[in-house]
């Protein structure tokens, strides 16, 4: 009871007051992607909005004929944020929960990545024009992939992916066809129109979904062409979102979102561009 004599009601406790809701709405669009941080995030927005209603109503009911009329509108004032903030929230359960929903299946963007074995089950190494030395390093990687176990039993390291660099018209897409067809594994492509989008969030998403779809298949491989322009070096000065993008596919690939059975074939012409934590 003494904290709530003792606790003042002004116009800069409105204004905080104010926060609850606009802070809602703030992380909502920062993590929409993300529905458990939402939910952990709710609560304690939801907690906090609580707290501050039951100390006005309160400060209300035991004070109120000691509080002057200019005290008593600020105070009731109070309540429109906190209120705000709980019908957010409220309402955006079922919301939260459909959208969860079609992000396991379709995503909202439509997007669906579907392995393109078709396009390389006629493709073998009689289709490449590269060394023997090549061809028998490639050859050694194929047998790992086919094998992964037996690899690990004899304490060989399985590679998360390959980086094939060389200029333009190498092969370098054909190879990445043929090691997937002859290590058996189910492919994927990697389209930047198709992944990138103008929408906060979406582009991670998609890579999201390109992943569990290649993790549905696995083992298989997702094959990123020019990888430079996806996973340019961070500098300071580069925009945020292409940042992003690029710290949510490492995640991916071997962070907090581990990933087993997908394994990444990237190709380029420029390997010094691409950021040093995914080579």
């Amino acid at each position: 009871m003494d904290f709530i004599y003792s606790f003042e009601f002004n116009h800069y406790t409105l204004l905080a007051t104010f926060l609850l809701p606009f802070s809602y709405y703030g992380y909502v669009s920062k993590f929409w992607y993300l529905p458990d941080r939402i939910k952990l995030l709710n609560f304690l927005n939801a907690l906090i909005a609580i707290l501050v209603l039951v100390v006005a109503v309160l400060r209300l009911y035991h004070f109120s004929d000691t509080l002057d009329r200019e005290t008593i509108e600020l105070i009731v004032l109070h309540f429109f944020p906190p209120l705000l903030s709980i019908l957010a929230i409220w309402k955006s359960k079922p919301i939260l929960k459909s959208g969860h929903k079609s992000e396991k299946t379709t995503g909202s963007s439509g997007y669906q990545p579907k392995p393109l074995n078709t396009e390389i089950e006629k493709l073998s190494w009689d289709d490449l024009v590269i060394s023997s030395e090549l061809k028998q390093e490639l050859l050694s990687v194929v047998k790992l992939l086919k094998d992964t176990k037996a690899a690990k039993e004899f304490g060989i390291t399985v590679p998360k992916g390959i980086l094939l660099n060389g200029p333009p018209g190498t092969g370098k897409t054909t190879i990445a066809k043929v090691m997937a067809n002859n290590a058996g594994l189910s492919f994927f492509a990697l389209r930047a129109n198709e992944i990138v989008s103008k929408w906060v969030g979406e582009s991670e998403k998609n890579l999201t979904t390109l992943f569990e779809a290649a993790k549905k298949h696995a083992p298989s491989v997702i094959f990123i062409d020019e990888v430079d322009s996806l996973g340019k070096k961070r500098a300071e000065g580069n925009a945020s979102h292409s940042d992003n993008l690029l710290n949510h596919l490492l995640q991916l690939m071997d962070g907090v979102v581990k990933v087993e059975g997908v394994y990444i074939i990237a190709a380029t012409n420029r390997a010094d561009l691409v950021d040093d934590a995914l080579k």
